[in-house]
């Protein structure tokens, strides 16, 4: 199965009506300097870091409890461990401390969450933040050591997943590609190791491997879209599952709602884990939601491969009667995926309870962005060739035309969450300018206060280092604008 071709925002800037002024890379350059000047700040700054950060300590006591809270709030988007062990090695970990071994190397990467991923979490305080970032550090060390196990791709793909969450993606990139390397290398060798043996392979790592193949394959689908990087070589590889298999009912993991829960007086004496809390997850549901998101992929992935794989010069040749009846056909499957969808999942059910409203809300934008993407081809046919065309064409094209700015609008609207998640800088790639909406920034779509929180993404329109890309783009967007005589609701850039 191929992953998808990119289908970013430096592809539009290439559309015809810019005429020429952008390269294929204009925003891709700027978003990778700026992560290699982050990368030297880092380097000058790891000397300088010791156990104590900002008088605050890890402890590696608190691992049962931080682990859990991990499970809670990112375990469930990427449920790619074996909660049972995990919670054995985090417990090993609690009473040894943290060996030089891959097991240890997971749980340190799971700490690194430390207060990070929960709906509490709308302004982490700088300690919190430097005593996560000493977790990560403390894992890392342990990477060089890694042999090619299980443990060792999901490592990677933690690693992968925490960079998407600090906003890094070329960094998450290269987690993932080197988690796939070391899955494609295990792979290999179990398939060499099982040739002529009757030995069955234990049912709970499959499906392990399982869920770390489709993970990738969804993170690659997600990041190929935005950003312009080489294939991994997923495509390569024959694999004979459609789709990862849940825990079976036998199962520990298994059950309608998982919960747990944990207080101060759980923790170490010396805990710095504030708190009572309790955390409650319902496993089921992260199993809707993981399945239906590969599912949503698969068809995201083959509406590219059938109206991108010669970018947007292929659309002004589309033979529309044709490119009609297969958007219809990807329509009415998304569609069905829609009406079918299980309640714990559906964006159509209210419920006061977050943990339930965020992937509800994550499930709402996989659906909008896919049918973004089978819209945009009929967007950019009537915007450069509908003058040219019939009435018959103009009115075969309209209804498409028509979905596809209700669901542009739609997505620029979307609520956005409290915490941060693997999708947060999807989100902010597009929103995470100030008057991106009219009427001003709502509390519960303002994701984060970019002063305040040092992991955020800079607020490019007022930061003085690209005033000059700035005004250059304002100024091309209100001649666009007052050449189609829309009025801008943006105030004019000084």
């Amino acid at each position: 199965m191929e992953s998808t071709c990119s289908n970013s925002a430096d592809v539009v800037l290439t559309w015809p009506n810019f005429d020429g002024l952008f390269s294929p890379d204009f925003l891709n350059s700027t978003l990778l300097a700026d992560e290699d000047v982050e990368a030297g700040k880092n380097l000058q700054n790891v000397g300088q870091r010791t156990e104590l950060t900002s008088g605050r300590a890890v402890n590696y006591e608190d691992a049962p409890v931080l682990v859990d809270r991990f499970l809670a709030f990112v375990h469930t988007k990427n449920p790619i461990l074996n909660v049972p062990e995990v919670r054995i090695y985090a417990r090993r970990l609690a009473e040894e401390g943290p060996l030089w071994d891959a097991p240890s190397c997971l749980v340190l990467l799971a700490l690194r969450w430390y207060n990070a991923g929960t709906p509490q979490t709308i302004g982490p305080d700088e300690a919190n933040i430097q005593v996560a970032e000493r977790y990560y550090e403390i894992a890392r060390r342990r990477f060089g050591l890694l042999r090619q196990t299980l443990i060792t791709v999901q490592c990677y793909v933690l690693s992968g997943i925490y960079l998407m969450y600090t906003l890094q993606p070329f960094k998450g990139w290269n987690e993932f590609l080197q988690a796939f390397i070391n899955l494609d290398m295990y792979l290999s060798r179990q398939k060499a190791a099982a040739h002529g043996s009757n030995n069955s392979q234990r049912s709970d790592t499959t499906r392990v491997e399982q869920r770390l193949y489709w993970t990738f394959f969804k993170s690659e689908c997600e990041i190929r879209q935005e950003i312009h990087v080489p294939e991994s070589g997923l495509s390569n590889i024959t694999y004979p599952y459609l789709f990862p298999s849940p825990p079976t009912p036998s199962s520990p993991v298994i059950n309608a709602q998982t919960v747990s829960s944990f207080t101060s007086m759980q923790a170490s004496p010396n805990s710095t884990v504030s708190g009572p809390q309790i955390i409650g997850f319902s496993e089921q549901q992260s199993w809707f939601y993981y399945l239906t998101e590969i599912t949503l992929a698969r068809i995201d992935n083959r509406i590219l491969k059938a109206f991108y794989q010669s970018d947007h010069m292929g659309w002004a040749t589309l033979v529309l009667p044709d490119a009609v009846q297969m958007a219809e056909h990807f329509e009415h499957e998304i569609t069905e995926i829609y009406n079918n969808m299980p309640e714990a999942i559906s964006f159509d059910c209210d419920s006061d309870d977050q943990s339930l409203i965020e992937l509800r809300h994550m499930v709402k934008g996989r659906c909008n962005n896919v049918r973004l993407h089978l819209y945009l081809p009929f967007l950019y046919y009537m915007i450069h060739h509908g003058h040219e065309t019939s009435l018959e064409i103009q009115s075969m094209l309209q209804p498409w035309v028509d979905r596809g700015l209700r669901h542009l609008i739609e997505s620029s609207s979307l609520e956005g969450y409290t915490h941060r998640h693997h999708g947060t800088w999807y989100y902010n790639d597009d929103l995470g300018i100030e008057g991106a909406i009219p009427g001003g920034t709502e509390p519960w779509w303002e994701l984060f206060d970019c002063d305040e929180d040092p992991l955020e993404l800079l607020n490019i329109y007022h930061d003085p280092k690209y005033k000059d890309v700035v005004k250059e783009m304002t100024e091309l967007l209100e001649t666009k604008m007052m050449e189609i005589g829309d009025v801008t609701l943006h105030p004019r850039f000084q």
